[in-house]
């Protein structure tokens, strides 16, 4: 039988609503009576495809959720379709004035809809209607009608009968609506961070894997992103003032991009994000707008906290490759984090190298407790010189490592790493017990013994038993507390201030001595040193960068000694390599020097060598 079109749609229209009535009556899954409907508006119609795209809830994106389509269509299910804010809010705009149908001529006038038009041409459509959904007068989407014959328009009883069909889908999503706000209530509680609001972990797993695979046109970043001294700062200024830090940090973090899709507090002050590249990746301007994010967001806290020193640190990678997960991207720019912590830069940007440096973090990370046990592990001695007698007055120890088939490590190589994973305790206290075991032997054979400084990783204080673990080692080898000297720099402080304070304390209180090392590396140095008692103060070597020293480094390098012979510290400067530097430093009534000009780090054997000399 043929059908009059004007007839099919006015008939079908009333058949429509009788049939979505009878499917609800014996179809207990909504999906499925919607699928029903949707295929018999497309047979009816003899169109091509029929796709709901619902926009998701707190993701600027539409997905498509619910289609049907002939035989010869590619289906896009869960295909991913993303949007800005600026197209979102025109779509908005037209919708708010009652326009619920855009035909295809009046979306190829929007270039807002150019995404859009571009994902549904992929099946060859002729033309096609988009009809805006809504519910309670809130937009939450579009159902789309495709066809491939030839026509101008779509008749006003098509439209009529493709109203009716947007309709009911609208009921249909009233039914679901109850169960879903519940829902939302619970995910509210279980996948949403209760201070941000942004996404949960596992969440964020879910939805960032969803929408770059899913979503063919565009091309994404992800960033992982920390406060530095975040800790400090909550130890200051209290868990209030933290969280709202941490509420201020979320709107600088977003800005990082105007097309930016997803976020995520992992836990205490690391975030992660993952934003749409608008244009190919220039790093040097990406690094340049991370910096000004970061200045921004320090110049906001500060406003409010004139003394706080916190700032960003970040982390990007591109996501290029699909066949990679998103986990693999997270973890690049963590290391890529990592990085500009350690090199003290605001952001770095993962690239090849970095896959290396990542093949040898995980090398050395597995050889290093076969190498603890095999006493690979070594240290070597720089002398420190009394600058009014040139004589050898204390060392220090600095780890040194040697692979049994004479392969040589170099620090530089894995005390970073073991930093991170945190192999740098086991491995201190090795060289602690190490540096006893010498003091013990020469003490015990009745040669003269100097006191030797070892350095304190910022890893010990995250436990508060550092000092208790110290004092029993050199109890268990009987060694005078004046014989070790533990340096620590002002980052510890900063970082654990409180655990950091009790350390000092401990350690001072049972007769070792403790010197701030680096100093002035930092911006902190000279409100830790009104807070806390050093015995000693060790210049950091970036005050002696060559042989001229100016007017004004002269004046700043005096006035720092001459405080800390007020403050009843002795005086060290690192890095001396030249005889005007060690002329300058004795002309300034330094102490100590220690540096290549008097001595590299050497041997256990030539270091008695100095002593005797």
């Amino acid at each position: 039988m043929t059908y009059n079109k004007e007839v099919l749609g006015t008939q079908f229209t009333l058949e429509l609503s009788s049939y979505a009535l009878d499917i609800v009556s014996r179809v207990n899954d909504v999906s499925e009576a919607i699928s029903l409907l949707l295929k018999k508006v497309g047979e009816k119609f003899s169109l091509s495809h029929i796709t709901v795209l619902e926009k998701q809830r707190n993701l600027p994106c539409f997905m498509a959720t619910y289609e049907w389509y002939t035989s010869e269509i590619e289906p896009i299910r869960n295909h991913v379709i993303t949007f800005s804010e600026e197209q979102k809010n025109i779509f908005l705009e037209r919708i708010d004035q009652s326009e619920e149908i855009f035909t295809y001529e009046e979306l190829k006038e929007m270039k807002e809809a150019k995404k859009m038009i571009s994902t549904m041409k992929q099946n060859k459509a002729d033309n096609m209607i988009l009809c805006a959904l809504k519910q309670n007068n809130k937009f939450i989407g579009f159902i789309n009608f495709e066809t491939r014959n030839k026509i101008e328009s779509f008749s006003e009883e098509e439209l009529s009968a493709f109203l009716q069909t947007k309709r009911i889908l609208e009921n249909f999503f009233l039914v679901c609506r109850a169960n879903q706000e519940a829902q939302k209530r619970i995910e509210q509680v279980t996948l949403f961070d209760p201070v941000t609001g942004l996404m949960k972990y596992d969440s964020f797993l879910e939805q960032a894997e969803l929408i770059y695979k899913n979503d063919s046109n565009n091309q994404y970043i992800m960033f992982y992103a920390d406060i530095t001294n975040f800790k400090y700062f909550n130890e200051t200024y209290g868990y209030a003032a933290g969280d709202e830090v941490l509420r201020l940090f979320k709107q600088h973090f977003l800005s990082l991009s105007s097309s930016y899709i997803i976020g995520c507090r992992i836990f205490s002050d690391y975030f992660i994000g993952m934003t749409v590249l608008k244009e190919p990746l220039v790093e040097r301007k990406l690094i340049q707008e991370i910096q000004m994010i970061n200045y921004s967001f320090q110049k906001k806290i500060q406003s409010i906290y004139p003394e706080s020193s916190i700032h960003i640190v970040s982390g990007v990678v591109l996501i290029d490759n699909k066949n990679l997960d998103i986990q693999t991207y997270i973890d690049n720019a963590n290391q890529a984090r990592k990085i500009a912590k350690y090199n003290r830069t605001i952001c770095v940007i993962f690239n090849k190298d970095m896959e290396a440096e990542r093949k040898k973090y995980y090398r050395i990370t597995s050889i290093a407790e076969e190498a603890l046990k095999n006493d690979e592990f070594y240290f070597e001695l720089q002398p420190k010189i009394d600058l009014k007698t040139k004589k050898t007055v204390g060392a220090e120890a600095l780890v040194r490592w040697s692979r049994q088939d004479g392969t040589v490590v170099y620090p530089n190589e894995f005390v970073p790493i073991f930093e991170q994973n945190g192999f740098i305790t086991k491995l201190d206290f090795y060289v602690y017990d190490k540096v006893c075991e010498y003091l013990l032997h020469r003490i015990s054979h009745g040669k003269e013994v100097v006191p030797i400084s070892v350095n304190v990783s910022r890893a010990h204080l995250k436990q508060d038993n550092f000092a208790k673990k110290v004092i029993r080692l050199v109890e268990q080898h009987r060694i005078a507390p004046e014989y070790l000297e533990f340096e620590l720099t002002e980052n510890i402080f900063l970082e654990n201030s409180e655990q950091a304070k009790e350390t000092l304390i401990e350690l001072k209180n049972y007769g070792f001595k403790v010197s701030m090392d680096d100093f002035g590396s930092g911006y902190s140095s000279l409100n830790l040193l009104m807070n806390l008692e050093f015995d000693i103060l060790k210049l950091d070597k970036d005050f002696l960068t060559d042989n001229i020293i100016s007017k004004k480094e002269e004046v700043v390098i005096k006035s720092i000694i001459r405080m800390a012979k007020l403050m009843n510290m002795t005086v060290l400067c690192e890095g001396v390599e030249t005889k005007e530097q060690v002329d300058f430093l004795e002309r300034i009534q330094c102490d100590m020097v220690q540096g290549y000009y008097f001595g590299r780090p050497m041997k256990t054997e030539a270091f008695e060598e100095c002593i005797c000399s």
